[in-house]
């Protein structure tokens, strides 16, 4: 049996807000160019175009409704719920999600010395089936500030026909593309059905799922570039935006698998599949995910987070991004009734109970309760954590551009986030 796990203590209401007086250095933001994000929303558009689903309006209002009531199998039980969800939300998530991992303090950290290296590295993505994940990332090869990496996605939900759509739009272009340039590859006509769990995009093909787990390593690009089509005229006159095209990334540049798991539900010590992703894991993220982890059960998302500490391998990182303030509160004792209702809400942290900072949690979960004893048998929590924590911004904003919403047919969403980073110590 592995060493006893350290249980949660109630911490007073001084302590919280010694904690929230704390300051981490902010990283600050690059700003991307306008071309790459063009780029990104035309995936979107040629993997998922709206003419897809007849009445995506009523079905986005059907998928906000579930998810109000907070019944995700209700929301993500259905093919076309899944793509509307795609279509509705993650264009403007990508773009925030690829300006946050292409900021320099995150190239310095995460990203610069494996530019050039044989083996991509391997990003975990814990509730990144919608695809803004994967989208972004594709990004950071567009940018240039990787060759090649290794994705892998774990949802609750069966997101393997949505993801293997973007990526083959991402690996095989479009044709506004080919029309800028004149010598984008067509597409592969013998491309598989698609994905299905548990399986594995190959490296060697645009599209569809294999049965092989192996990383492909890959052969390093050409330096990119943002082809722009030509406006027409009167896309000039209205001053909107010309379309964007998708030049394609090489298929040897992003190997992607898919698994479809409860995260919550894995046994943490003994799971195949945290043995197979987290040991040569360099980086692991919950974006939008942690607070409704935390929400459906603290005890499991704690088990989870100290098991990162156990599979993830010195040096790897873990990034939080999240609804800011309020928005991701938990309550971390609540208060226990006789009525099983009250005792339901309380577990989701609505009920009574004093509600926490998701970011005072996440703090004191990797830095508080994975610290070992002191040296010479001292007492527990005053020896070495195994985390460090790098980066901590309560609150910012990312902003669509006016000149990318003209150009796009849906609302583009502003978004607000707290942003977290941790090292494996």
């Amino acid at each position: 049996m592995g060493p006893k796990r350290k249980t949660s203590k109630p911490l007073s209401p001084a302590a919280v807000r010694n904690h929230d007086n704390k300051t981490s250095p902010d990283p600050g933001i690059d700003h991307l160019p306008l071309e790459l994000q063009q780029q990104l929303l035309s995936i979107f558009k040629t993997a998922l175009p709206l003419s897809r689903i007849p009445d995506l309006q009523s079905t986005v209002q059907k998928v906000k409704g579930h998810l109000y009531n907070r019944d995700f199998d209700a929301a993500f039980g259905q093919e076309d719920y899944l793509e509307a969800y795609a279509i509705r939300w993650s264009p403007s998530r990508a773009l925030a999600y690829s300006e946050i991992f292409s900021c320099a303090a995150l190239r310095s950290l995460l990203w610069n010395r494996h530019k050039h290296e044989h083996d991509p590295p391997k990003v975990v993505l814990v509730g990144g089936g919608a695809g803004a994940e994967l989208v972004a990332l594709a990004g950071l090869i567009r940018l240039g500030v990787l060759e090649k990496m290794s994705i892998a996605a774990v949802d609750i939900a069966d997101w393997s026909s949505v993801l293997d759509k973007l990526h083959h739009a991402i690996v095989t272009g479009s044709p506004a593309a080919a029309a800028a340039v004149g010598s984008v590859p067509k597409p592969d006509s013998t491309a598989s059905e698609p994905a299905t769990t548990n399986k594995t995009v190959s490296p060697t093909k645009p599209s569809g799922i294999t049965e092989s787990s192996s990383v492909a390593a890959g052969s390093s690009l050409p330096n990119p570039h943002f082809p722009v089509v030509n406006p027409a005229p009167s896309a000039i006159a209205q001053n909107i935006p010309p379309p964007t095209g998708i030049l394609p990334i090489s298929p040897e540049s992003i190997h992607l698998t898919f698994h479809h798991h409860n995260i919550l539900h894995l046994p943490t010590s003994t799971s195949p599949l945290l043995s197979l992703l987290l040991p040569t894991t360099h980086l692991l993220t919950l974006h939008f995910t942690l607070s409704e982890l935390l929400s459906t059960s603290l005890p499991l998302t704690t088990s989870f987070l100290l098991s990162l500490s156990d599979h993830l391998p010195l040096n790897s990182f873990l990034l939080i991004v999240d609804s800011p303030g309020s928005y991701s509160a938990v309550a971390l004792n609540p208060r226990r009734n006789k009525d099983a209702d009250a005792d339901a809400e309380a577990e989701r942290g609505v009920g009574g109970g004093r509600k926490y900072p998701m970011d005072w949690l996440l703090d004191h979960t990797l830095l508080e309760l994975t610290k070992t004893a002191g040296e010479g048998g001292g007492a527990k929590g005053k020896g070495k954590g195994k985390w460090e924590k790098l980066i901590g911004i309560g609150s910012r904003w990312f902003r669509v551009s006016e000149e990318l919403q003209r150009g796009y047919p849906l609302q583009l969403e502003n978004m607000r986030y707290q942003m977290h980073l941790y090292r494996r110590v």
